[in-house]
């Protein structure tokens, strides 16, 4: 979406200029107006008494650092949001196997009790996996953040080209549908799927709990039925010594 759009850019610049120039060209040109406006504006704040004159250039630029800071607050919660979450993960995963480290040895078994039922080792790796992609994808985010990306796909698109012959500008306005109904249906599907791992994962270890306690609860019989036959026998012997 976002390369199609840089494209529109670029075709629009080209009608207008009739120079080609490429996507990175104008990136880096981008940047550098950019730059140069922000440097403008801390200059003029230090000015008192003198209006400036705004051009239209100047609330052009105006407009693109507003979306770029927008977009880039946006990336940031994210990422924020999504980390937080990797943790608190980690962090239930480590408290259930140290629990389960603790609980195993006292009835004579290892922590392999405690591990997960072959058939959700699979979708557990999967899980696994698309974590790993999302983290893939953060890191790309983050590397696309040095050039300046002056629409978004939440934001609405505006492509400014001059027609020809008449030399009027026409402002074509789109909008862009924000998150495509893919990535919706599979955020949906993750996080039920999240949902259910986790609540089958808790009944999973209830499960193991209980059986714990009756293989104690077992043990305990055992040993009281041995004693008592202990008992019986020692009675029984010392009725044949008399």
């Amino acid at each position: 979406m976002t390369a199609n759009r840089w494209n529109d850019i670029q075709k629009n610049i080209q009608e207008l200029t009739g120079k080609e120039f490429g996507v990175r060209s104008l990136k880096e040109r981008i940047q550098l107006l950019v730059d140069k406006f922000r440097q403008k504006v801390e200059h003029d704040e230090y000015k008192s008494g003198i209006e400036e004159e705004v051009t239209e250039m100047d609330d052009l630029l105006h407009q693109i650092i507003l979306l770029i800071d927008e977009v880039l607050n946006q990336k940031k919660t994210k990422s924020s949001s999504y980390q937080r979450g990797l943790e608190k993960r980690e962090q239930a995963m480590e408290n259930i196997t140290k629990e389960g480290n603790q609980i195993g040895p006292l009835f004579g078994v290892g922590p392999n009790l405690l591990e997960p039922p072959e058939e959700d080792k699979e979708y557990i790796q999967v899980i696994i996996e698309d974590e790993q992609d999302m983290q893939t994808e953060m890191q790309s985010v983050n590397k696309e953040n040095n050039f300046v990306r002056p629409i978004e796909p939440e934001t609405p698109r505006i492509s400014i080209g001059i027609g020809r012959g008449n030399g009027r500008r026409v402002a074509n306005r789109g909008r862009s549908g924000g998150s495509t109904p893919s990535r919706l249906k599979r955020t949906g599907i993750k996080q039920t799927s999240m949902k259910f791992l986790e609540t089958k994962n808790e009944r999973w270890f209830e499960t193991r709990r209980r059986e714990l306690d009756l293989e104690e609860r077992r043990f305990e019989f055992d040993m009281e039925e041995r004693r008592r036959n202990l008992a019986i026998n020692e009675a029984r012997l010392d009725l044949e010594q008399k």
